[in-house]
């Protein structure tokens, strides 16, 4: 086991894929944080995460300067096609196709 710094937006399962090189590994991370498996981690938080289970893909990573951040924040946008006719921006319509 090891201690870690998350980055912007990292979620536990970017974490679990970085530093575990598996996404199994959320549970465990969960588990060893005493958080779920969904929270929204702040950055620069401390977690402490597993031993690598796959030491491949870890490296891959760290050899390419990969860090995933993929959790969403409040200035994440959300983009919806509501039907054929109708997509919205956050719940607001921006296209309407007659």
């Amino acid at each position: 086991m090891r201690k870690v710094i998350v980055k912007e937006r990292q979620s536990v399962a970017d974490i679990a894929i970085q530093y575990c090189g598996d996404v199994e590994a959320i549970f465990e991370i969960a588990k060893l944080n005493d958080i779920s498996t969904t929270e929204l981690l702040s950055a620069g938080r401390e977690i402490v995460v597993p031993d690598v289970i796959n030491n491949r893909i870890v490296d891959y990573y760290a050899n390419n300067n990969i860090e995933p951040a993929t959790a969403g924040n409040d200035d994440s946008q959300l983009i919806t096609i509501e039907n054929e006719y109708l997509i919205t921006l956050n719940g607001e319509k921006i296209i309407e196709n007659e």
